[in-house]
């Protein structure tokens, strides 16, 4: 896994649906999405691979439909869609001062107070198979919490500590709202009475920010030989530019080998009852619920995987785990957030990249919810943990980095 740190040119361009004409204002400066940057490395090592030779590289080529292959056959050095499929990203973040900043988790109060679930009185609405309410016991107040939260705070937050600094987004980057007018493709000048108006994520460049993502690219020739992808693009270089966001906004990007502590679960877990606190947006197909918990008990199906290095080959590896146990835990208690909705354009592979159509729309928990689970002993507890803690658990778009969680302990009130 290589860090990868990022520095705008200039600043940047990630527009939303949200119309841009007239009096309304297009929003173009929110925090990008995982799938954002997971675009636009692809992009990115597509053009450096032109100076690399065009090397016969291909992930998943066994995958390969007939068409792919005709189109293959007819050249050689044909973009397809499942070269340099292996790239995995997580991010982005942002830094400031080499410190890495996560979305702030829904259950930290403003009243240095952390949420916790409760045994609900009487009857309630609760979705299923929630059975506890999250509630704050903390004295009320008008502040609000920061959009991000430290490295160092977020270690906090997972030791159980409450007083904890969140930081608002605009110590980190701010938005700039540009004006613009309508240009006639034909005469290449504007358009009388047409204009709009749309916002620009900046960063703060006087406080030392920049963006932060980590990612890695396995790829294979034809023969079975690995390529590490990332090393050989920053083999002869310590910079790379590529284009980021909308508007062919341009950024700087430099990388080093990393393994970060944050999300190491190695150590075993403590109690039985353990919370996930989600620092990426996660998609699910049953919506607010992973595809992973029984949508009427609450039971957890992940299965109990046993340790790789115990099996000579992946396929005795992978019978191993079907033929395993189901975790002991349920999910009793969510704090989620406003869903967040994205979409994203389709090129036409078959005209050069030429036109295409708009990707379906798709609903993502967002990054700081929080789930809260009951296992059944402590054994089971710190399978759960190996589990979840630092790994990707969403049940799309895994390898651009979404469904990123963080495991720590929580505590039941009971009034």
């Amino acid at each position: 896994m290589y860090q990868l740190n990022i520095q705008p040119a200039d600043k940047l361009f990630f527009r939303d649906a949200r119309p841009m004409s007239g009096s309304s204002i297009g929003n173009g400066s929110e925090w990008p999405l995982p799938s954002v940057l997971h675009s636009a490395l692809q992009s990115a090592i597509y053009e450096y691979w032109v100076n690399l030779g065009k090397p016969d590289w291909e992930s998943d080529h066994k995958n390969m439909t007939n068409k792919e292959k005709e189109r293959k056959d007819k050249n050689k050095y044909l973009k397809s869609t499942k070269k340099f499929g292996g790239l995995k990203t997580i991010g982005p973040f942002p830094q400031k001062n080499g410190e890495i900043f996560f979305p702030t988790p829904a259950d930290i109060e403003p009243n240095n107070n952390l949420m916790k679930p409760s045994n609900t009185i009487g009857s309630s609405n609760l979705s299923k198979p929630l059975k506890y309410t999250v509630v704050n016991t903390g004295v009320p107040t008008k502040d609000v919490v920061g959009q991000w939260i430290s490295a160092s705070e977020l270690t906090k937050y997972l030791d159980g500590v409450k007083e904890l600094q969140t930081s608002s987004s605009n110590e980190l980057y701010i938005s700039e709202a540009v004006p613009g007018v309508a240009i006639d493709p034909d005469t290449r000048t504007n358009t009388d009475g047409k204009f709009f108006q749309s916002e620009y994520l900046r960063l703060l460049d006087s406080e030392n920010v920049s963006i932060a993502a980590f990612g890695e690219c396995i790829a294979k020739k034809f023969n079975g030989e690995e390529q590490d992808i990332v090393e050989k693009l920053f083999n002869d270089t310590k910079q790379l530019s590529m284009i980021f966001g909308g508007q062919r906004g341009t950024a700087y990007v430099s990388c080093m080998r990393t393994k970060n502590n944050l999300f190491d679960n190695d150590a075993n877990f403590s109690g039985k009852l353990l919370k996930l606190t989600l620092l990426s947006p996660a998609v699910f197909s049953k919506g607010w619920l992973p595809d992973w918990v029984n949508e009427d008990d609450g039971r957890v199906e992940l299965k109990c995987r046993p340790d790789r290095n115990e099996y000579q080959s992946r396929n005795k590896w992978r019978e191993a785990i079907k033929n395993s146990k189901t975790i002991g835990a349920s999910l009793v208690a969510a704090r989620i957030p406003k869903p967040i909705s994205f979409s994203g354009w389709k090129l036409d592979m078959d005209k050069d990249n030429a036109g295409g159509v708009p990707k379906a729309t798709r609903v993502a928990v967002p990054a700081g919810a929080v789930y809260y689970f009951e296992c059944d002993d402590e054994e089971q507890a710190t399978i759960l943990y190996k589990e979840l803690h630092g790994n990707i658990k969403s049940t799309f778009y895994g390898n651009h980095g979404f469904g990123l969680g963080v495991c720590s302990n929580w505590n039941l009130i009971n009034f």
